[in-house]
């Protein structure tokens, strides 16, 4: 765009949802997102800000199956009385025909086969035709032959194709010897298999030979308990049905789903088997967590409690520009005493304090 400058520009298969925002400043941008907001096809259309236009969005491509467009429409400065469209389209990969019923119903519908209604339709319609340099005709390309012969001529209108310089060049794919390659293949795939399956034999031979290991054949005691263990077929575990007071705190944090819930009053019948583990982890949550976290527990009314104390003493003697120990002329370490023994005193003469500290 910034090289060749263009008036307008279709673009198709846009993949933008409401999530992405474009910008231009030299031209505006009108966008036909999916309507269901996948990554995937949609349609715009640049246009300069000095060209005159409207946007067109009557009719709409939102309950299309195939075809999807953005329609703009530019008003000329002379022959008032014409109209030009504009119509940037994408056409998913489908063969079904109902892709020449949309494009006849978009065009019927802007009147386009009135002698002063002209158009420009372009954009990616996933059609092959050898007329436009492909290898061969895929079932679009035959569809739209077909319609350009019975019905575009109705429109006075031809379908022109643009040559356009290829990016890359092409690439053969074709592995050399691929019958060779696909037997190896499979026979390599075949030989994984193979051991897999013995790896698994082999774990499930070692885990129950541990199990029967474990079982003392001269108690009887515990001989039949083990055996019955291992060999008889286990029971479903059943939770039964949870009740809980509506102000619970499994209600109340949305850890079920009250609209699935039974209301009895001022409780909740629980039934979903995933509500009912949660109603019980949260009840072991409330009964599990004072204890790792102290929370009201008479151990951290002690700690809480001296830790106030000690930031009100702390405090305190910041303002007083007190300290905890007092000095003195006399040798360090023989007159320190605690806070506690005695009343505090005042830092006095500063030279007193730097001598006795440097002793």
């Amino acid at each position: 765009i910034e090289q060749h400058k263009p008036d307008i520009v279709l673009l198709s298969e846009t993949k933008l949802t409401n999530k992405h925002y474009i910008f231009s400043q030299t031209h505006k941008i009108i966008r036909s997102d999916r309507p269901n907001s996948k990554q995937g096809g949609g349609t715009a259309i640049m246009v300069k800000n000095n060209i005159s236009h409207q946007i067109i969005r009557y009719p709409a491509s939102s309950k299309n199956e195939l075809l999807e467009y953005t329609i703009i429409q530019l008003f000329p400065e002379t022959q008032s009385n014409y109209k030009i469209f504009i119509i940037s389209v994408y056409a998913t990969n489908s063969n079904k025909k109902v892709f020449i019923n949309e494009l006849n119903d978009l065009l019927q519908r802007l009147k386009l086969d009135n002698p002063e209604h002209f158009f420009v339709l372009g954009g990616d319609l996933n059609a092959r035709r050898t007329e436009w340099g492909d290898y061969h005709d895929n079932q679009r390309g035959k569809y739209l032959r077909k319609w350009e012969a019975e019905t575009l001529l109705g429109y006075n209108a031809k379908i022109y194709s643009k040559s356009i310089k290829l990016l890359h060049a092409a690439q053969n794919s074709d592995i050399p010897n691929k019958k060779e390659t696909i037997t190896r293949l499979k026979s390599t795939i075949n030989l994984v298999k193979t051991e897999l399956r013995k790896e698994f034999n082999k774990s499930s031979e070692r885990y129950w030979t541990g199990q029967l290991k474990q079982i003392n054949h001269r108690d009887p005691t515990a001989f039949f308990p083990k055996i019955n263990r291992l060999l008889r077929k286990k029971r479903l575990i059943a939770i039964e049905d949870q009740l809980i007071k509506a102000a619970d705190l499994a209600s109340l944090s949305g850890a079920i789903d009250v609209n699935k819930a039974i209301r009895i009053d001022e409780e909740y019948l629980i039934n979903d088997p995933i509500d009912k583990l949660n109603v019980i982890g949260e009840f072991y949550q409330t009964i599990n967590a004072p204890r790792y976290l102290n929370t009201n527990t008479r151990l951290k009314e002690i700690v809480d409690e001296k830790a106030e104390k000690a930031k009100e003493t702390l405090t305190s003697r910041r303002t007083e520009s007190s300290t905890f120990v007092a000095f003195s002329d006399s040798p360090v370490g023989l007159e320190i005493k605690r806070a506690s023994s005695f009343k505090l005193k005042y830092l006095g003469n500063y030279a007193k304090v730097v001598e006795t500290c440097c002793v």
